[in-house]
């Protein structure tokens, strides 16, 4: 399971579809080309100071190993050990980096694949005005289910509550009492 913060550009634009394009979707985890490349990678993803700091680690490094009068092959275990900080924190980086830019961190989404992930973040993001009509509408399928209500279901779906005159998949599998807000598509707790 692969997890990932969703963050939006300040300049976004006004319709969601359109600001949907500038996404930008950052995963958790270890960041192989982080590791091996290292301060490239910093300047590649326009993390000035984070590049700044990676300098002045090696610096510092150095200045202590060749002070110490320490065997130079020291420095390629440090660099290695710098660069692997690097690999795990790459991602903590470019938040940083895209927050200090602007950027506003919209949520996370988990998912096996990237496009599962935006697949599903998006689902819930673009229905965003629509969340509190389905809030109601589970409130009252859970109140009916308690109340012993028959066909309830089936006369709401036909009135339009659900949209397109038809359950969305999510509504429809969890509609159970005490579900809550379970069907937000990145609320998986199965």
């Amino acid at each position: 399971m692969k997890f990932f913060t969703v963050h939006e550009p300040p300049d976004a634009a006004a319709d969601r579809i359109d600001r949907a394009e500038s996404l930008a979707f950052i995963r958790d985890g270890f960041n192989s080309q982080a590791f091996v490349f290292g301060p490239l990678w910093l300047i590649a993803n326009r993390l000035w100071l984070a590049v700044l700091g990676y300098i002045a680690i090696a610096a510092a490094l150095s200045t202590v190993v060749l002070g110490f009068g320490l065997d130079p092959r020291w420095l390629s275990l440090l660099y290695s050990a710098l660069n692997l900080i690097v690999g795990f924190e790459a991602a903590s980086l470019r938040r940083w980096g895209l927050e200090r830019r602007g950027w506003q961190m919209l949520g996370t989404v988990s998912g096996r694949t990237l496009d599962e992930c935006e697949r599903r973040f998006l689902e819930g993001w673009l229905n965003g005005p629509r969340l509190s009509r389905a809030d109601e509408f589970v409130a009252t399928v859970n109140a009916l289910r308690g109340s012993g209500g028959s066909g309830g279901l089936a006369a709401m779906a036909a009135d339009g509550v659900s949209s397109g005159g038809r359950l969305s998949r999510g509504l429809a599998r969890d509609l159970r009492p005490g579900v809550g807000r379970n069907w937000l598509p990145w609320r998986r707790d199965r």
